[in-house]
């Protein structure tokens, strides 16, 4: 739903954060929307490298999902840093927007916390504070 928020609502959104949930179906946005993307490389519900999910369709795999992003949203060069089990991999984009696709190695399908690696709530807090 995020997703379709930020490609439908691209002129009332200027950034989005998701969950696994990798963006899937049509996407025209207006305008370029930052985009943050926390997933696991063990979630059970979303493969990470994408494929069936248990209710029944197939979920992209999440780095296709995210190079797409970068695609509607004119990015440049994809820089990645690893800390521990977090590898982040963002991207400037068009209209000072930013795509980043944050992997937790070996999580699955959970909100993310310090013995993550990535603590998700910080992360999307200092990601709307950029905005």
């Amino acid at each position: 739903m995020v997703h379709r928020a930020a490609c439908r609502l691209a002129g009332q959104v200027s950034a989005v954060a998701v969950l696994q949930a990798p963006l899937r179906g049509p996407c025209r946005p207006s305008r370029p929307v930052s985009v943050l993307q926390l997933a696991g490389t063990a979630d059970d519900v979303l493969p990470y490298g994408g494929g069936p999910t248990p209710e029944g369709f197939d979920a992209p795999p999440m780095r296709a999902a995210m190079a797409r992003w970068r695609r509607l949203d004119r990015c440049g060069h994809v820089w990645r840093r690893v800390a521990g089990r977090a590898v982040r991999e963002r991207a400037r984009c068009a209209g000072g927007t930013v795509a980043e696709l944050v992997t937790v190695r070996g999580a699955g399908h959970d909100w993310y916390g310090a013995r993550d690696g990535v603590d998700a709530t910080q992360a999307i807090l200092a990601f709307f504070a950029e905005r």
